[in-house]
């Protein structure tokens, strides 16, 4: 599942956010997988641009930034990544471009980022 990078919480943006809405969509399905009892990854990452690909990401919860920037062809790389990794399944992967890469990035992801009530 492709989410966003502030998809944890009770309260993930602020109530005149534009897209909260969405945002709030966005994390109710997040958890309605979750609890499916389905092999699930999801992935959060931040804001989207046009950028081109540099195949480095950093994982990690960007609270205040979840719109920390994140090509969209680093996102179709690291959806790429976990389908051929099933050590991803039942992780939640928050991340925007940066300096690891991809496949490094994604076998080490806190076990805790799963709990999105948090």
């Amino acid at each position: 599942m492709v989410s966003f990078a502030g998809s944890h919480g009770q309260d993930p943006v602020p109530a005149d956010h534009p897209l909260r809405t969405y945002a709030m969509a966005k994390l109710a399905a997040d958890r309605h997988l979750v609890a499916s009892g389905l092999d699930w990854t999801i992935l959060g990452p931040g804001l989207l641009t046009l950028d081109e690909p540099t195949g480095r990401i950093d994982v990690g919860r960007f609270d205040g930034d979840v719109q920390a920037p994140t090509s969209r062809a680093n996102v179709a790389a690291v959806v790429a990544a976990v389908l051929a990794d099933p050590a991803t399944v039942g992780k939640v992967i928050p991340f925007r471009d940066g300096e690891t890469p991809i496949a490094e990035a994604i076998a080490d992801v806190p076990a805790q980022y799963a709990d999105l009530d948090s």
